[in-house]
């Protein structure tokens, strides 16, 4: 139940580009710890999920082809 919840925590803020290869690794590290403590590795796994929020992995809040355009019409109205 934690590591489901940590996933779709993960994925909501993950950039797209970056996701399956962190994820990758993130389900590496939870299968390493699952045979190591099996009791906690979910809580470590979502601790880990948590201390991967960065600013260099969080999806872009808006898209840059809309602020293009927007500067486009501008110089047109110039013009």
């Amino acid at each position: 139940m934690i590591k489901k919840t940590a996933d779709r925590i993960f994925k909501w803020y993950c950039n797209p580009d970056y996701y399956p290869d962190i994820k990758g690794d993130l389900e590496e590290i939870y299968q390493d710890k699952i045979v190591a403590f099996p009791k906690t590795a979910q809580l470590k796994y979502l601790v880990e999920v948590l201390r991967l929020c960065r600013p260099a992995l969080i999806r872009p809040i808006f898209n840059n082809s809309l602020f293009n355009s927007t500067g486009m019409f501008k110089n047109y109205f110039k013009i």
